[in-house]
């Protein structure tokens, strides 16, 4: 079978565990004999281009210059947005039309072009590949709201019935669907039972989804039995520092313990962050509590350094 997955950044280059949780699934795959192609985003700095079965053709958002002129700032977003969309439209065209894909599967479009999620979604229920959806946050629910793109897309849906030319245009220069398009989402799996029912609580229609959770490597993180737990159990919480994640929940847990009178548990709190906002509130609050000698902060860990701190 090819497999054509896209996704936003792919190892070495990755954000978090939906990146090395991505590429575990390629490589699981191509060792049974599929023929799986990655398309994802190039780091700046780098030649887009092919490696092996790795397609680095795509545009992140992460990777826009910036300028330090607010107002030239804003221009240059706007010009990226629509150089973007026309780099990545074109990378998935060229990338389907070579790979031939028996099914695409999204893995993430966050900072790269959802509209390739929907011109997949509009060809697919037209005849083109069917595709699938392997949901690691909520972006699936959110998506209307969150991409710049789309929404200026639907702004100008109005217009193009007006002057049907500029439609034309914009679906001939960026493959782009109809207006009211929106995603093929029979084939979508959660991570987790929560992301489903976020998605469900927003009206989304996926109850047929299946929820298939990350799997846990047994033989670099063996279950070992234990007694009763003492007065100086070490709690870890390990993954990214942001919102979705709430690693403030773990702090004020910690908090209720030692007022409990278990002063000598710890947390350990391992995970990269890139919301450093969100990460200085979660530091104010371990001051706030009068935990900082009980929360050890280690940032981003190594994936092959998670067992010893495990």
């Amino acid at each position: 079978m090819k497999i054509l997955a896209v996704i936003s950044y792919y190892p070495p280059h990755f954000v978090g565990g939906h990146e090395l949780g991505c590429r575990d699934v390629v490589e699981a795959m191509r060792a049974r004999g599929q023929d799986v192609q990655v398309l994802t985003s190039c780091p700046r700095g780098e030649k887009p281009g092919r490696s092996g079965h790795v397609w680095r053709t795509l545009w992140a958002d992460a990777h826009r210059p910036k300028r330090a002129n607010p107002i030239l700032d804003k221009l240059g977003a706007v010009f990226w947005l629509l150089a973007r969309e026309v780099a990545n439209r074109r990378a998935f065209q060229s990338a389907v039309q070579q790979v031939r894909p028996d099914v695409i599967q999204f893995w993430s479009v966050n900072g790269i072009s959802l509209s390739m999620a929907l011109g997949a979604s509009y060809a697919a229920k037209r005849g083109g590949p069917p595709l699938s959806f392997v949901v690691g946050d909520v972006w699936l629910q959110e998506w209307e709201g969150v991409d710049v793109w789309w929404r200026m897309w639907r702004r100008l849906a109005p217009l193009t019935r007006v002057l049907p030319w500029l439609g034309a245009l914009s679906r001939r220069t960026l493959k782009m669907p109809a207006p009211d398009a929106g995603l093929d989402t029979r084939n979508v799996a959660f991570v987790s039972q929560y992301l489903k029912d976020s998605a469900l609580r927003e009206g989304k229609q996926v109850s047929e989804a299946r929820v298939i959770p990350w799997g846990v490597q047994e033989a670099e993180f063996p279950y070992v039995p234990r007694g009763e737990i003492g007065e100086n159990a070490r709690l870890l919480c390990a993954g990214q520092i942001v919102p979705l994640k709430d690693p403030i929940t773990a702090v004020e847990a910690l908090a209720l313990l030692h007022q409990r009178g278990h002063k000598g548990v710890a947390l350990t709190l391992a995970g990269g962050s890139v919301t450093p906002d969100y990460q200085r509130q979660v530091l104010q609050r371990v001051k706030d509590l009068g935990l900082d000698a009980a929360v050890d902060f280690r940032g981003q860990v190594k994936r092959e350094e998670m067992r010893e701190l495990y």
